[in-house]
């Protein structure tokens, strides 16, 4: 696939998507002030949440466990990710796995719900808090996943999450006053969104690739590691229902490491890997790297 040159359009033809946007300046500010009410308890609970909202919640929950169904697994624990998922301030359970859907389905075109034809800024977060009547519109984004839906525990976080992100920062307030809001609630939010947002804009950049897939998936290093294996975004384009992303010996996937071990204790089953999703024909994993690096 080759890259095109997208010119997006004037500022004039979105539609702003004001509570967004305004959530995710405060949101941002409250990051910002942080380095103001440094303590370490603070910064040792923005450690252990982004731990437990990052790759339990969003990479494995959210991603893995709902988007895909690249594994099974007992209701309790499912609903234990989904809500460390909503914690982590990127819209509910449904809308997120909908979208990311809708990605793959759609992946690097005009359609793609955060496409990365119109440039760096606008695939990263732009497209969050920015409307457009031709961008971004894949069909998907409204059908209802409806092997999802069928869980009323999942409607239920998809419809309330935004009243128990906010119970979570009260909490974190109650406990460690501004110190753990601003450090363990803003700081941690804004730096799982942009590791997230990163797995969308520069791993479809920067970066080297395993496979030949028709759209501008990359493996990139610092996001493989900072987004707990998501980075070995190739490999996921590739198998997108596989619950392993980190296929070569050095691509370590922290979050395959965690649903190694829930099927070790018996919390997880069915799990899809490369090897059962896979053709017969498909050729082993590339001792080198076959592609050169996309810029």
């Amino acid at each position: 696939m080759e890259r095109g040159s997208y010119n997006l359009p004037p500022l004039s033809a979105f539609k702003i998507r004001w509570s967004i946007l305004i959530l995710l300046i405060l949101v941002h500010i409250g990051a910002v002030a942080a380095f103001w009410f440094f303590t370490w308890p603070a910064f040792f609970t923005f450690l252990g949440l982004y731990v437990l909202t990052g790759m339990l919640g969003i990479t494995v929950g959210y991603h893995r466990l709902l988007a895909h169904r690249s594994f099974e697994t007992y209701r309790w624990v499912r609903a234990i990710h989904v809500l460390l998922g909503v914690l982590a301030m990127q819209l509910g359970p449904l809308t997120w796995a909908r979208l990311h859907r809708a990605h793959h389905a759609r992946s690097d075109g005009k359609d793609d719900p955060h496409p990365q034809i119109y440039g760096f800024w606008y695939g990263h977060m732009a497209w969050a808090f920015l409307s457009h009547p031709d961008i971004g519109k894949a069909g998907m984004w409204k059908e209802s996943a409806s092997d999802l839906r069928a869980d009323p525990l999942l409607k239920i976080l998809e419809k309330y999450y935004i009243p128990i992100l906010a119970a979570s920062l009260i909490a974190l307030f109650a406990i460690g006053g501004w110190p753990f809001l601003l450090w363990a609630g803003a700081f941690r939010i804004v730096w799982v969104l942009h590791i997230t947002w990163c797995v969308n804009s520069v791993c479809h950049r920067f970066g080297y690739r395993n496979f030949d897939t028709k759209d501008f998936s990359v493996n990139s290093w610092p996001i493989g590691l900072l987004a707990w294996g998501e980075g070995w975004h190739n490999n996921h384009h590739r198998y997108p229902n596989s619950a392993r992303q980190g296929l070569r010996w050095f691509e370590i996937d922290a979050s395959w490491l965690w649903i190694r071990m829930l099927k070790l204790v018996g919390l997880a089953w069915s799990i899809k890997t490369p090897a059962l999703l896979a053709e017969e024909s498909e050729p082993e994993i590339p001792n080198a790297i076959s592609q050169p690096p996309v810029r």
